[in-house]
């Protein structure tokens, strides 16, 4: 009986908890190369720099984005989840990945009023290489055939101590429930 009650207070609550807890998301960031060639107020060592998040569930498929930003030289973001809709408006927001999780190919390709970017590598579609431009002073910068680099963030994942702290606490809660009711039981009793 004794057993049965830890299962069902301690055991159980734990199994369904966990699989949460050691859920994570993976975070990649783009670092494009210089642009190979630039115009009006664009130079050739200004580059295309962004970052996306998704689940990391989604190995080996289409990820879906949880957050993304993209800009040129790592600080000037002029697009991201949160000011735009890169389902909307002919923009694009395409990551295959491998069966390891890994960035295999992309195709970004995102405008507002002011600004487009795109980058990509699709050596399939000969489409390989980045470019970011303005639309009112019609600066152009640009590489073509060099795909930048996708760099993993560390993953945010729980310490091996937090699953044995979880146990420790539930273990506790389940010691101070019984003992209560103990208590309760002697008190009711006389």
């Amino acid at each position: 009986m004794r057993t049965a009650k830890f299962v069902l207070s301690v055991l159980i609550p734990a199994a369904l908890f966990l699989p949460s807890a050691f859920a994570s998301s993976v975070t990649w960031y783009y670092t494009g190369n210089d642009f190979t060639s630039a115009t009006n107020g664009l130079t050739t060592s200004d580059y295309i720099t962004g970052q996306i998040t998704f689940d990391s569930s989604d190995s080996g498929e289409v990820p879906s984005f949880t957050s993304w930003s993209f800009g040129i030289d790592g600080n000037n973001t002029f697009f991201t989840n949160q000011n735009m809709d890169a389902s909307s408006d002919g923009d694009l927001l395409s990551v295959d990945l491998d069966p390891n999780g890994n960035i295999s190919s992309w195709y970004i390709e995102l405008g507002v009023t002011e600004f487009y970017l795109s980058t990509a590598n699709q050596p399939q579609y000969n489409y390989v290489g980045d470019s970011f431009g303005t639309w009112g002073n019609y600066s152009v910068g640009s590489n073509a055939n060099d795909a930048g680099t996708w760099s993993m963030a560390q993953a945010s994942a729980p310490e091996p101590g937090t699953a044995l702290l979880l146990s420790v606490a539930l273990g506790g809660i389940f010691v101070m429930r019984r003992r209560i009711s103990r208590r309760c039981r002697r008190v009711f009793a006389d």
